[in-house]
């Protein structure tokens, strides 16, 4: 039977053209990107060895005794070695890291190559593997079934190691791996038990690359569609493996402290040229760093320990100072630097925390003048850490709708006794303890979860006074906060009586608190305090004097109470300022009770009751505590005044 190497040719050459095209094109510095090189090279080996291999037989047999079996045992040992290698870069790609060379864990998963290595090069005295006769002509020996189930093993190998990581793993890379592993194993029965002359291995493995390279292994995948730069998603996947190996590079940000305004003037087309030109700029003055684009005018270079990041910065100056020309118009950009410094300072923390740290730098970094930059500090670091802690403390409080409501209670100066409250949201976190509104309310309304949050505040309030007797307690109403946002609904109004309904709240309990931001939309916010005011809900304007209402659009409110601010009340008994003076007479013939914040101490109480001020409110009284605190405290029991 003569050798047929033609499906070793062709899959030779398609090897040969992915391997160029992959060296070509800009491959980001992962290990999985070099496993896979090494995959593709490795079959290249295989096809060469087994062509050059299998050259003598073409016609029956080898005068050449000793090449022929140096040739096959080198063809047997790289055939066995591919499904191994092969297996590291299975690793790779979940995310493992390779274990180092020489270590007994590598030894042990290397342990059945080894073996059919020391088999492979004893087939010569053997004969297990494949022999040659005295005239020649070459034979299989009885162990050929070896190779196939060493190759088999490592098969499987790869298979239970995408398995147990199929989780973390996008599901365009399971399946492109799953299909490599059929095609290979398809390739090796047919080959070894149906038709042994025929190279149908090669071929199948080529098959197989050529769908991880579509799917997933093409550097082109690795970029920005819009710039032809790295991508954002490039750069996480470096860092990530930064962290996974130890092995870690600065690097620098570039932003424009006017590429907001310059994106509200120009269409989008036209920011996309201009992303374009800077970035030919950099690779040309950065030829052999890798540079990723981060969007919005962004971009991040992985620098060298040794380079001279101030020059860099200067020659970056001088080129701005000079504009971009985009389809014949001028665009002038004002760069922005932030630099890691200490790279110690952020390598033990994750990829977001990383690049929150950079985000922040180039923040404060738009506040210099042109060039300014920014060393990250620990300060930085540290505010990054602890947003994310925050940011995952609220997402965990929303999911499991355990936000904490607390209560403040406010003080009637005619009765001389606390005749409401004001409830107050907290996160208790087990590792940051008590979050305060001011660090997660406004991450709630940017990131659009201020209504959960409001919903769930308003629940848990309607079930405090379906659970106490509020006459007994002494308490007219709860206030409750909204947000601009909630303002801002057409639907508020039914869902708030609809919370009320559920719960069989009296709709009289409930003081709804607005902000002067909020009521500055006037028509929406009218719309939905008269259906409230309809069914007894009353209405308080939260922090007067701090907002951004003129008077005469708080006046045409339907407010039953006017809460000024604790800067105003302060102001007076730290000042002498006598807007607080100003601020009750405006008042007072508006039908509108006032309630003081920042109660402090018994003089501020007593002097804000003699001036005639109605309600008081602060940590003379009480600061805001938790259900059953503040119920011991109505009964007496207890004061946190």
């Amino acid at each position: 039977m003569r050798w047929n190497l033609d499906l070793d040719a062709c899959a030779l050459l398609i090897t040969i053209a992915l391997m160029a095209y992959y060296q070509h094109r800009t491959v980001l510095p992962l290990v999985q990107n070099h496993m896979f090189f090494a995959v593709m090279s490795m079959s290249c080996v295989v096809m060469v060895t087994d062509m050059v291999a299998s050259m003598p037989f073409l016609y029956n047999n080898s005068s050449d005794i000793f090449a022929a079996y140096f040739f096959n045992s080198l063809y047997y040992i790289a055939l066995a070695t591919f499904p191994f290698v092969f297996g590291l870069y299975t690793k790779t790609v979940v995310g493992m890291k390779l274990n180092n060379a020489g270590g007994p864990i590598f030894y042990l998963k290397a342990l059945p190559y080894l073996a059919v290595v020391v088999i492979i090069l004893t087939s010569p005295l053997n004969h297990l593997i494949f022999y040659l006769s005295e005239d020649g002509y070459f034979n299989y020996g009885p162990g050929r079934p070896i190779m196939f189930f060493e190759t088999v093993f490592y098969l499987l190998y790869s298979l239970v190691v995408m398995l147990d990581h199929r989780h973390e793993v996008k599901r365009v890379k399971r399946y492109s791996i799953y299909l490599f592993l059929f095609s290979a194993f398809v390739g090796h029965v047919v080959q070894v038990y149906f038709l042994p002359y025929k190279q149908c291995v090669s071929l199948a493995v080529t098959f197989g690359l050529l769908i991880i390279f579509l799917t997933y292994q093409n550097p082109e995948y690795d970029r920005d569609q819009k710039t032809g730069m790295l991508s954002e998603y490039s750069l996480r996947v470096v860092k990530t493996e930064e962290q996974l190996y130890r092995k870690y590079h600065p690097t620098a940000m570039l932003g424009f402290e006017n590429y907001q305004v310059l994106s509200s003037t120009y269409s989008n087309h036209k920011m996309v040229e201009v992303a374009k030109e800077i970035s030919l700029y950099l690779r040309l003055l950065f030829p052999r760093r890798k540079i990723f684009y981060m969007h919005r005018g962004r971009f991040l270079i992985i620098l060298d320990d040794d380079m001279d990041i101030f020059e860099d910065r200067k020659k970056i100056m001088e080129r701005f100072k000079e504009p971009f020309y985009v389809d014949g118009a001028e665009v002038w950009l004002s760069p922005r630097f932030v630099y890691e410094g200490d790279k110690e300072i952020v390598k033990n923390h994750s990829y977001l925390t990383y690049y929150n740290c950079m985000r922040d730098g180039l923040e404060l970094a738009m506040q210099q003048e042109y060039g300014g930059y920014v060393l990250l500090t620990d300060e930085i670091i540290e505010n990054a850490v602890r947003d994310r802690q925050i940011d995952q403390a609220l997402r965990n409080a929303l999911d499991q709708r355990n936000l904490a409501v607390y209560f403040q209670p406010i003080y009637s100066t005619k009765e001389q006794r606390v005749t409401a409250a004001e409830a107050l949201v907290r996160i208790e976190d087990p590792e940051l303890n008590i979050i305060y509104p001011d660090d997660f309310v406004w991450r709630a309304e940017k990131n659009g979860s201020i209504l959960a949050l409001g919903d769930i505040v308003i629940r848990k309030v309607c079930e405090f006074i379906k659970n106490n007797d509020m006459e007994k307690l002494g308490l007219q109403y709860i206030e409750v906060n909204l947000s601009p946002i909630q303002c801002m609904r057409e639907q508020l109004a039914d869902e708030v009586l609809s919370i009320l309904k559920e719960y069989d709240v009296d709709p009289h309990y409930i003081n709804l608190e607005i902000t002067e931001s909020a009521a500055s939309d006037e028509e929406v916010i009218h719309r939905n305090m008269d259906r409230l005011l309809e069914h007894g809900v009353t209405f308080s304007l939260d922090d007067y004097g701090t907002g951004y209402s003129n008077l005469v659009n708080v006046l045409s409110l339907p407010l039953h109470i006017i809460k000024i601010d604790k800067s105003i009340v302060w102001a007076y008994f730290n000042d002498g300022n006598d807007i607080l003076l100003k601020v009750m007479k405006t008042f007072e013939d508006q039908s509108v009770e006032l309630v003081c914040e920042g109660v402090e101490t018994k003089e501020m109480a007593d002097v804000l009751s003699l001036i005639g001020c109605q309600f008081e409110q602060g940590y003379y009284y009480s600061k805001p505590v938790p259900e059953a605190r503040f119920l011991e405290y109505l009964k007496g029991e207890g004061n946190d005044a």
